[in-house]
């Protein structure tokens, strides 16, 4: 006994030696193969950068020294007026309105300065195509146009045909000089302006006039094709956050307000309609006015309710004279036939189980009727001639006496 529970002992040991050293050789696979690493996931945007695209923008700015704020609505009697002050209008113009326009260039010419992006893009072939629909920009005559890739300068024709067979990553920066500083950005906007004018600040690309900078009273209105360099995602790439500081900075000094308007308030439904698709609500107030004028005349005078008709007492008998002949004899078949069945069944309790044809037999065989009787006790009722239906029921109640 005690050699075999020494045998135990030693087998449970290298057993668990065994299991120790696979143990540490898996720990030793396990150190070689794998490590820890630290490595940055994108979580996307929070807090008030989901909703404001120049959030970035902003906080920029304010490291700057100048005293950014956001704007969601323009309020030009609370908020913009005074003087130095700098207004980045980021948001859509269409609701803004040609009176509203004019307020905002009278506060520019009493000093403040404003930043802005072209509301329509002309066709440089047919520039009457659409007229513009800004009124800030249109009473300064400055309007921007696609610009014309065959107009551009280029050495030759291979470099021409190498620009357009570039790899998307090897993007045409284009270089501004603003202020005396050059910054290289990346305009999505393929556009140039046009109607720049004497004493106008301008910086230009291969496509053209890309950034101009008017004096209008004591202010200044500044015009950039493009606002996409300065949204959050954009604005730590190239030399954006240069540009930023140049175009919005260079007429305001450090601790002066600038009001970044990133967004404004949807415009009404009937001016969207109007804008937008006016040729269309020509065409239906037209066709209704038509349909109006021709629906005048062919629905003529209201015809008047016709009175109501009292009818004769003999017309009232006919016409109960006609729904018994016409309803009554079916009926006195329906109960005569039934009388003559239900007394068949008294009879011939399984008379109800029987079939058409052993029924048929049972009343030639045992009730000794005719065919024709036969048939007539197990017809449904049809349309007769009065001579005949007379002779149905007299057989009818012939067989109901017999039986």
């Amino acid at each position: 006994m005690a050699s075999i529970h020494g045998a135990t002992v030693n087998s449970n040991r290298i057993i668990t030696l065994i299991v120790i050293l696979v143990l540490m050789l898996c720990a030793y696979w396990f150190s070689q193969n794998f490590r820890i690493v630290e490595r940055e996931v994108s979580t996307g945007y929070d807090g008030e950068a989901t909703s404001n695209s120049y959030y970035a923008a902003r906080q920029f700015l304010r490291r700057m020294g100048y005293d950014a704020r956001t704007l969601s609505t323009l309020d030009l009697h609370n908020q913009v007026y005074g003087e130095n002050t700098t207004l980045l209008y980021f948001g859509n113009r269409q609701n803004l309105g040609e009176q509203r326009s004019q307020q905002l260039l009278d506060w520019v010419e009493r000093g403040g300065h404003l930043l802005l992006t072209p509301q329509n893009i002309l066709d440089a072939d047919d520039p009457e195509e659409d007229a513009p629909l800004d009124p800030i920009l249109d009473t300064l005559e400055i309007y921007a146009y696609y610009s014309d890739y065959e107009e551009m300068d280029v050495e030759n024709e291979d470099d021409t045909d190498e620009w357009n067979e570039e790899e998307d990553d090897e993007l045409d920066l284009s270089e501004l000089t603003i202020d005396g500083y050059p910054t290289n950005t990346f305009l999505y906007s393929a556009e140039r302006l046009v109607g720049t004018i004497p004493g106008d600040q301008t910086a230009s690309d291969m496509y053209g006039v890309q950034w101009l900078s008017r004096a209008l009273g004591s202010g200044n209105v500044s015009v950039i094709t493009d606002f996409s360099p300065f949204q959050n995602y954009q604005l730590d790439q190239h030399d954006n956050a240069q540009l930023l500081r140049l175009v919005a900075g260079i007429h305001a000094n450090q601790g002066n307000v600038i009001w970044l308007l990133h967004d404004t308030d949807m415009p009404p439904l009937w001016r969207l309609i109007l804008n937008s698709a006016l040729p269309v609500v020509v065409s239906c107030a037209t066709i209704l006015l038509v349909w109006l004028w021709g629906s005048l005349f062919r629905f003529g005078p209201i015809v008047r309710e016709p009175e109501p008709e009292q009818r004769q007492l003999l017309e009232h008998l006919d016409a109960a004279g006609y729904h018994q002949r016409k309803h009554a004899p079916s009926k006195l078949f329906s109960t005569t036939q039934g009388a003559v069945l239900k007394k068949i069944a008294r009879l011939y309790p399984q008379w109800s189980t029987l079939e058409y044809q052993d029924k048929t037999e049972l009343l030639l065989d045992q009730l000794k009727l005719t065919e024709s009787g036969a048939r007539l006790v197990l017809s449904k009722p049809t349309e007769m001639m009065p001579n005949e239906f007379y002779a149905a029921i007299k057989t009818l109640q012939t067989i109901r006496k017999s039986i």
